[in-house]
C-alpha cells in the first residue's frame, strides 16, 4: 500500500478513496494552478492511524514532500462526506496551516483524528451522516498569498445564476473564511464586463513569513483587487461551473499575479 500518492496517481482514484475536497480539486489540475502536494488516501489514512509509529510517518512524509520545495504546508481533511451537493461540512474538520517539515507528523495524525470531534459528530448526524471516519488527508504547499478571497459562481443570497459574488482581503484566506475581518465585496454580471465594487474595513491580515502565520497591520487605502483579477476571476469561476455543471464555491488565492484554486464545491445554501 502507498501511504502516500502524487496528484498524478491520484486523479486515477475515486471520491471513496481520496474525498470529495482532494477529488474536486484534482478535476481542475492542471488545467487551473492549484498549491504542489500530496494526498494520503483513506486506506492509507487509516492505516496510518492505527499502525504507524509518528517517527516514522514523519521520516516518510519528508521524503514524499522533498520535491515540492515548500517552506510551509497545509494540512487538509478530504473526506467522502464534505464538500458535496447536499452538505459542505465547512469548518467541521481540522485543517492546519504553516506547518514545517518537522510538524507534518504532528498535524496529519491531529487532522486523522477531527472526525472523532463532538462538532463534527453532530454535524454528520444533523446531515443524516452517521459514519465520518473515511477520511483522506490533502498536503499541500501553503502558498505566500498577496491576496486570498472566495468566489461563488451565482448569488447565494438571492440565488441569482447570473450574478458572481467575489470577497477579497490582503493575506492568506483564514480571516475571510472565519469572518474575523470585513472584506472587500464584489457583485459582477456573469458574462459581462461590470460590477458593483464595495471597499471593505480590513485592518490586519495573515500572511506566511517562513514557516509560519503573522499577523500584520493592513493599511486599507487601495481596493483588494486590480479590475483585470476581477475579470480573470470570473472568467476562471464561469469555467470551473461549466466543468462541474452546478454553481460553485471556490475558494482562491494570488500569489505574484497568478490566481490559485484552493478549493472548489457545490453552493448547498
Amino acid at each position: 500500500m502507498e501511504l502516500m500518492v502524487s496528484y498524478q496517481k491520484a486523479k486515477e482514484l475515486s471520491k471513496e478513496e481520496i474525498g470529495n475536497k482532494a477529488y474536486n480539486l484534482l478535476q481542475l489540475y492542471p488545467q487551473f494552478l492549484i498549491p504542489k502536494g500530496i494526498i494520503i488516501p483513506v486506506k492509507a489514512a487509516q492505516y496510518i492511524k492505527k499502525t504507524i509509529d509518528k517517527e516514522i510517518l514523519q521520516e516518510k512524509l519528508e521524503s514524499a514532500v522533498e520535491d515540492i520545495k515548500a517552506v510551509a504546508f497545509s494540512v487538509r481533511s478530504s473526506t467522502t462526506c464534505e464538500d458535496s451537493r447536499n452538505y459542505s461540512f465547512a469548518g467541521q474538520f481540522l485543517t492546519k496551516c504553516g506547518v514545517s517539515y518537522t510538524e507534518l507528523a504532528d498535524a496529519c495524525m491531529e487532522v486523522i483524528s477531527s472526525p472523532e470531534k463532538a462538532k463534527v459528530q453532530r454535524y454528520a448526524d444533523y446531515a443524516g451522516q452517521h459514519a465520518v471516519a473515511d477520511i483522506a488527508i490533502l498536503i499541500q504547499e501553503m502558498l505566500p498569498c498577496d491576496v486570498s478571497g472566495i468566489m461563488f459562481t451565482k448569488n447565494p443570497v438571492s440565488q441569482e445564476k447570473g450574478e458572481i459574488i467575489i470577497e477579497a482581503i490582503f493575506g492568506t484566506g483564514e480571516y475571510i473564511v472565519s469572518g474575523i475581518v470585513n472584506p472587500d465585496h464584489i457583485e459582477a454580471a456573469k458574462g459581462k464586463k461590470r460590477y458593483n465594487y464595495t471597499r471593505g474595513n480590513q485592518e490586519k491580515g495573515l500572511f506566511l513569513r517562513g514557516s509560519k502565520l503573522e499577523e500584520r497591520v493592513v493599511m486599507n487605502t487601495e481596493p483588494v483587487l486590480q479590475k483585470y483579477q476581477i475579470f480573470e476571476l470570473m472568467q476562471q469561476g464561469i469555467q470551473i461551473e461549466r466543468f462541474f455543471g452546478v454553481p460553485q464555491d471556490i475558494e482562491w488565492g494570488i500569489v505574484k499575479n497568478e490566481i490559485y484554486i484552493l478549493q472548489t464545491r457545490p453552493i448547498t445554501t
